[in-house]
């Protein structure tokens, strides 16, 4: 996926990560799994007028599927379907193709409340680069052989992160009292926006798990 990503970044001027949870697959102790896909640009359809992500109230996603899969997940036969957009996958000069994938358009929605609840208790962005240090171990990451990388990775990015921020508790970022606020959201507006420091902490958040990627990679290689 780093690979990837390398290669389209000069040319596309960068690319996105989907994280989704997959409760479709178990083993003996362990339910659910993180599945952690490279998204093409052309495949980010944003909301019109928009060109930040933190300002959209939604936003689409064109994903390449097999017939198979969306025959699987949603128990609807596509059969006689074939991708509306190529290019959402595309590499090189050209599209590539096969009969046997559609597009799969998803839409993302803004959560209100913002955050979790309101709680203002870990950050967002920490959170989820959390998530994706066990992604990184794929559906071996709950065996208990596997755990330690994991927990290696999340020490690694809590250093880096409390290195630049000192702290990873949502209320102490925003220099807040730490505890639940009322559960009714603040008027997102461009005030709001740019008294918090959310944004900038997101960036810093992926600038650390884009290296250590880049390092897994290269360990890897070796």
């Amino acid at each position: 996926m780093n690979d990837e990503g390398e290669r389209l970044s000069p040319v596309q001027g960068g690319y996105g990560l989907l994280v989704d949870w997959l409760d479709s697959v178990s083993g003996k102790d362990w339910l659910g799994d993180l599945k952690v896909s490279l998204v093409h640009p052309y495949g980010i359809v944003p909301q019109a007028g928009m060109t930040q992500v933190a300002d959209m109230d939604f936003f689409f996603l064109k994903t390449p599927q097999t017939k198979r899969q969306i025959r699987k997940f949603y128990g609807v036969d596509v059969n006689d379907e074939n991708e509306s957009d190529p290019s959402a996958r595309r590499l090189g000069a050209s599209a590539d193709t096969t009969d046997q994938l559609v597009t799969m358009a998803t839409a993302y929605y803004r959560n209100g409340k913002g955050g979790i609840g309101r709680l203002r208790d870990n950050c967002g962005a920490f959170s989820s680069a959390v998530m994706l240090c066990a992604a990184l171990e794929g559906a071996d990451g709950a065996k208990p052989e596997h755990r330690p990388q994991t927990y290696a990775r999340v020490q690694r990015v809590y250093r880096a992160f409390i290195a630049r921020n000192g702290s990873i508790c949502c209320a102490e970022l925003l220099g807040r009292e730490k505890k639940p606020e009322s559960p009714t959201p603040d008027a997102r507006t461009n005030a709001y926006y740019s008294s918090r420091p959310c944004a900038k902490i997101i960036r810093m958040t992926c600038k650390i798990i884009d290296e250590m990627l880049a390092e897994n990679a290269a360990g890897q290689e070796d």
